[in-house]
């Protein structure tokens, strides 16, 4: 049995709007009430990982998907706090597991990709973030995932080419122009990637990668001169 559909739209925009302490607190007081409820486990296991506690969301999200064998979201939430534990291989088979329910499940499919990249296996990362940007076209991490990859890769261009789609999504973000600068320097284009990095650092003082990086072409560009 699950809550009143009010009550579960209620937490998911809580939860969607970062209020992760509320949703918390509200699904402690239903679980209780509904303790056969797939809903109430798997946000309240989602929220703990948000909160820095994969375990909790573990055991929480593996409720969930005893609870119902498929529901897709809870298997790939499940592979999240089975990730941060750096427990891959059951996070693998809780990724794949998600995309066997719904096929067209891109956030998966982006979790997939970043277990493919970690493990090395390049062209499965790319073609797994390929396929959600396809299923999601404006997952803009999916897209900056897939910028990095391309830039493992070596395909620098492809690389800065992805994260300018992101940006095209959202100009805010300032860790795809980090990346670009990144790209740019392997290029050997020290200016434009300090212009690229001068920007990350405009839009998010607090990026620490960014402040190393400045460093470093400064330091290439003194010893240009």
């Amino acid at each position: 049995a699950e809550p009143d559909q009010g009550i579960m739209q209620d937490l998911n925009l809580l939860y969607q709007g970062g209020m992760i302490t509320k949703v918390i607190d509200v699904s402690e007081k239903l679980i209780p009430v509904f303790p056969k409820s797939p809903f109430l486990w798997n946000i309240w296991g989602s929220s703990h990982r948000k909160i820095g506690k994969p375990d909790l969301a573990e055991k929480a999200c593996r409720k969930a998907t005893e609870l119902d064998p498929n529901f897709a979201a809870a298997h790939n939430n499940l592979g999240c706090a089975l990730t941060l534990q750096g427990k891959t291989g059951e996070a693998h088979l809780a990724f794949s597991k998600a995309l066997a329910i719904e096929p067209d499940l891109a956030v998966a499919h982006k979790n997939l990709g970043n277990i493919w990249r970690d493990q090395g296996e390049l062209t499965r990362a790319t073609d797994a973030f390929r396929k959600a940007i396809t299923l999601q076209p404006h997952y803009t991490e999916a897209y900056i995932c897939l910028g990095d990859t391309l830039k493992d890769r070596g395909n620098f261009d492809e690389a800065i080419t992805t994260y300018q789609h992101a940006l095209a999504i959202d100009p805010n973000m300032a860790e795809p122009h980090n990346n670009i600068g990144v790209a740019l320097k392997k290029q050997g284009k020290i200016t434009a990637a300090l212009a690229a990095y001068q920007e990350a650092l405009r839009l998010n003082p607090n990026l620490p990668a960014v402040h190393n990086n400045i460093g470093l072409v400064l330091h290439d560009l003194g010893k240009s001169e």
